[in-house]
This record gives structure tokens, sequence and C-alpha cells, in this order.
């Protein structure tokens, strides 16, 4: 049987986690380390057995390392994100190497209950993106063998709004509030619909919380209980009170300890609804990555407009059939590093490409008005020889360097024998 699968892989300084889900289900599953138990969480380490290439990953890497039978090798994806080389019995590898090699073999337990080819579709998600950790994320991918299959990347923000909008209704009919606390770090996010604009625009307001103390390992102390429910409580009051908060979900192994009872009470006032469970962001990138093969109906109705996402729309006024059309080229909503368009055009009498720049409404984007106009971007052909009107047969590319920087590419395809190219090429960066 070859049932085809949807995934989400959360990619996490501490753990990893896998879910999926297939075309016309309505529910994600996480994929349990172990059949038949909620052991979600893989720890992203790696073990390398002494005098041995052979890896171990996971909670075997950390048994053997506690045996002395090899060396463990941790914070993977920190030490990738930052270029990093790891020494491991006195050999050099690159961090993203050992990433590459964890995420591998933990996508195997997958690979027990399918194959590559049966994965439509990967949305790989990791709490943030920078520019320069991209491309090392598209190496990590490519080596579990999808060649079949679309992937994406997207941050926490993305895996939490995706998660939230196929969730019932009720639940996010006002603002929602997410509480991340894992590796001694807490953080916000609120998760805000602005139903005044066609599409509804959402936002991400996400906050990392200064000076909160790190949760100690091991069982509590009543006094260490009491200290971080009375610190906690103090942030939640805070928290709820930024706009109309229905829900609020907690994510996170350092909840565990049973030491929230004023916080949570905190929570729980208005009638908020509070969930607790730590494979929110896997499951909402199976859902994204549903989305991006099978887009429902109800989530066209919105746009997400997170700090990865491209805020303005950009295209052409072209000429076809003696009339004057727009050509779209990029849309907002879509991730920066996703955000790619190539199209031929015959120059008209001038000599220099036009896009049209719309960014969203202010109320949508919350940009100042004077950021928000509609306005043309020209590129200045210089030196292009001179052809009569409709005789230059020119090649535009667009791609992004970051969320605001756009880059042009324009190459010069001459037209056949009659005007053959010279190869011509012009780059420009447009600020967005």
């Amino acid at each position: 049987m070859n049932k085809k699968y949807l995934v989400g892989y959360d990619l996490g300084e501490e753990y990893s986690q896998i879910s999926y889900i297939s075309p016309g289900e309505h529910e994600a599953t996480t994929l349990p380390m172990v059949p038949g138990t909620e052991l979600y969480n893989i720890p992203t380490v790696l073990c390398k057995k002494i005098g041995s290439n052979q890896w171990y990953y996971g909670k075997e890497a950390i048994k053997r390392a506690e045996a002395g039978e090899g060396t463990l090798v941790d914070h993977l994806l920190s030490q990738a994100r930052a270029g990093e080389m790891i020494e491991v019995e006195g050999r050099m590898y690159s961090a993203s190497a050992l990433l590459t090699i964890f995420v591998k073999r933990s996508f195997s337990i997958f690979f027990q209950m399918t194959t590559a080819r049966n994965v439509e579709a990967l949305a790989i998600t990791v709490d943030k993106i920078e520019d320069s950790f991209v491309p090392i994320l598209e190496q990590v991918v490519q080596a579990l063998g999808l060649q079949d299959s679309q992937v994406f990347i997207q941050n926490h923000e993305d895996s939490f709004y995706e998660y939230m909008v196929h969730q019932a209704k009720e639940l996010w009919m006002e603002d929602v509030l997410l509480y991340d606390y894992k590796g001694g770090s807490l953080q916000r996010m609120n998760l805000v619909f602005n139903r005044k604009t066609t599409p509804v625009a959402c936002m991400i307001h996400r906050k990392e919380i200064q000076n909160f103390p790190a949760r100690e390992t091991g069982e509590l102390s009543p006094a260490t209980k009491d200290m971080l429910d009375q610190r906690f409580e103090a942030e939640v009051s805070e928290g709820v009170s930024n706009g109309h908060i229905g829900s609020c979900f907690l994510v996170g192994e350092d909840f565990d300890g049973n030491w929230m009872h004023n916080s949570l009470r905190v929570l729980c006032d208005s009638g908020r609804r509070v969930f607790r469970g730590n494979n929110l962001y896997s499951k909402g990138a199976a859902y994204s990555a549903m989305d991006r093969l099978y887009p429902e109906q109800a989530t066209k109705e919105y746009i997400f407009l997170g700090e990865t996402k491209l805020k303005a729309n950009v295209g052409m006024k072209v000429n076809k059939m003696g009339e004057e059309s727009y050509l779209a080229l990029l849309d907002a909503g879509k991730n920066w590093y996703d955000a790619k368009a190539e199209c031929e055009i015959y120059l008209g009498k001038d000599h220099y490409v036009s896009l049209w720049i719309t960014p969203l409404s202010p109320v949508a984007t919350g940009l100042s008005p004077e950021k928000s106009q509609v306005h043309e971007e020209r590129i200045a052909l210089d030196e292009l020889e001179v052809r009569p009107e409709g005789a230059t047969r020119l090649r535009v590319k667009l791609h992004l360097e970051n969320v605001s920087q756009m880059v042009v590419e324009i190459e010069d395809l001459g037209l056949g024998e009659i005007f053959p190219t010279k190869h011509q090429k012009w780059k420009s960066v447009i600020n967005l």
C-alpha cells in the first residue's frame, strides 16, 4: 500500500520530533520513539563509538556515552548555526555534517513505516532562521534522499500559526498565547488576528523573557516550586493583559514538575482554555506541509505575516495582446527564502525594466503609511544595444537575500539570428 504522507520535523537544540498526516486526514500524528508509547522526544545528540566510525543517536547515544563506550556530542543545532568545528577523538568534524548525520539517523524511525517515495512533502521547523542558516538546513534535508518530495523550511512561529488554524475554531476566535519553556529559556508568543483586513492578517509578537530562572533538573524542592510559580505568575499576568486572549498553550519540558499553581489559575481566569503538550511545533509543521500541497479554502481566508514573510507583492505591468495587464511575480506572505521568480519579456521602447512593489496595507503589516505605498522600481539597462521596439528578449530573475532585500538579475537573450545576444547582464538590489 503506497499511502502518502506529509511530514513535519521539529529540529530542536535539546530534542527533536517527527509528526505526519496523510491527504484527507484532519489530525496529525506524532511518531513515538518506541511503538505504543508517548515518548515523542528524540534527544538531539550523537555518540561516536570509541575507535570506530559508528555513530549512535538519541537515547541510545546517551546510553552508550554513560556506559563509557563513546563520546557524546550535543548542541548540534547551535554549533551548526554558528558554523563551528567539533573535535571528537582527535578528529575535526563540521557541526553541520554531524547535524546531518543526526537528522538522517533519527528520520530512519519514520522510514520503518514507509519509504522515501511515499513522502510527498517535508516541512522542517527550527526555533528561528537566520539568513546564513538556510543553506545549512537545505544541505541537511538533502541527505534524507527525498528527491521526489517537496521540502520546506520554517520557524516555530510558522508552525505555531499552522497548528492553531487546524484546531477547532473556537480556540482561535480570539488571540492566542503560547509560552515555550525549555533549556532554561522562557519565551512568549502572542498570535493576533486583524479581522479588519481581507484576507485576515495574522501576526505573532515574540518576546524572550529576560532573567527568568532556569529549571533545575530532577525533583524540584518545595521552595523552588514556589519561586518558579511566583515568577511565572507575574509573567502571565502581563501576558494575558496583551489583547483578548481566548486560549493559551504551554510548550516545553521545563513546565514539568507540578509547580504551576497560582500561575495556572491566572491563565485559566476569564474562561481561558489552557493546554500543555510537547508536539505542537512538529504537528504544525506537518499541517504546513499539507497546506502547501492541499490548501483548504478556510485557510485561504487568512494570511500569516511572520518575521520571515515577504510583506509586499512584486509584479510587472506588461502589454498583452494590445492591452496592459499585471504579471504577478512574488506574493506577500511567502517565506523570503522560498520567494523566487523567473520570466521572459520583450522590451518596449524604454531601456529599463520596471517592477511594481505593492506593500500590504498599514493595517495588515503595522508599517507606517509612507512605507506602504505602491511604487515603481526601474532597473536601467546601461549600454544595451539599440534595437527596434519588441526586438529585445530579456530573462528576468528575482530572489531575496533576506526578508527586505530583493535581487533582480536581467540577461539579454537577443532575438535569434536577427539580433544575436551579446549576453549582457545587469544586477540590482532593491530594498523592499
